[in-house]
């Protein structure tokens, strides 16, 4: 059962039903490239530069390492290198923040809820840095902490939980008396419903794990957050599913200070053009923007628009 932006979720089935086979020495070359590291405790996905460890989710979420997903060429992170870099960096004492930097279209259920439960736990400060949190990442992301937005086309959202079911008309399916709803029949509309309401299960879970993060409700999550579909940070911002993008602020900045410069008034120009002293130009400059507010970052700037000498 997959949590997972939809165009990964269908290149993965594709090449399943393509029946992918891998050579000897693919599948040799995935176990000393991928699995040993892992099983030797080795997560690449963790560093520690001063007083912050890192923490990259990265590629499709697994509970384990997928050798579909390593010969189709997707990135992926299991859970365990999650829960083992939070518990790494939640035993060093030097270690006082973690910023996890989130770049993953989603992945698997199996997993999941036990990473959101060490997230929850864990005690230092978390900050979130996303180009893309989708689906359970986007979970992983609104557990951790607040969330930045690495540029307006940073991707938020895909909440929602979906299952393939394969139609074989060979394959007969037949279930003890009690036991009805084991095989559910996926081309009747009996059967999808007995699977729709596993579904609504999970997704009832998912939903109260990202509302929780994000201090919101599940009706909050299900009405607003996207109904399964993926936004861009601009919209999910709006929405409350992340708290600031990068470099709004800055451009924030530059906007005021543009405007600061636009509204020199008449009287100071010409103060300005009269002013003989060699640093009374920027000098009355630095007063006019103080008085104003505005900090006084582009002196030369203003110099320049007026036409004054450089001195």
């Amino acid at each position: 059962m997959w949590l997972l932006k939809s165009e990964v979720f269908a290149e993965l089935r594709s090449a399943q039903a393509g029946g992918l086979r891998p050579s000897a020495e693919q599948q040799s070359q995935f176990i000393s490239s991928v699995v040993r590291p892992q099983a030797s405790g080795d997560a690449g996905i963790y560093a520690v530069a001063g007083d912050t460890a890192q923490i990259d989710v990265v590629g499709v979420l697994s509970p384990r390492p997928s050798f579909l997903l390593w010969l189709l060429g997707y990135a992926q992170t299991t859970y365990a290198e999650i829960q083992q870099s939070l518990a790494t960096a939640a035993n060093d004492t030097k270690v006082q923040r973690v910023v996890m930097v989130v770049d993953s279209p989603g992945g698997h259920v199996d997993g999941l809820f036990d990473t959101l439960a060490a997230i929850e736990a864990f005690s230092k400060p978390i900050t979130v840095t996303a180009s893309c949190a989708c689906s359970a990442a986007y979970a992983i992301a609104a557990a951790a902490g607040p969330i930045t937005a690495t540029s307006a086309a940073a991707e938020f959202g895909s909440i929602g939980v979906a299952v393939a079911v394969a139609l074989d008309d060979e394959t007969v399916d037949i279930t003890s008396t009690e036991a009805p709803h084991k095989r559910p029949n996926a081309s009747t509309p009996e059967g999808q419903a007995v699977i729709r309401e596993h579904l609504d299960a999970v997704h009832e879970l998912f939903a109260d794990a990202i509302a929780r993060g994000r201090a919101s409700s599940v009706a909050d999550v299900n009405a607003n957050y996207g109904r399964g579909a993926t936004l861009l940070a601009g919209a999910a911002k709006q929405r409350g599913m992340v708290d600031a993008i990068a470099g709004k602020q800055s451009q924030a900045r530059s906007q005021s200070d543009e405007s600061a410069i636009g509204n020199i008034s008449p009287h100071m120009t010409r103060a300005l053009e009269l002013c003989e002293h060699p640093g009374g130009p920027l000098t009355a400059v630095a007063f006019e923007l103080c008085a104003r507010g505005a900090p006084p970052m582009k002196l030369l700037d203003i110099a320049s628009r007026l036409s004054l000498p450089a001195r």
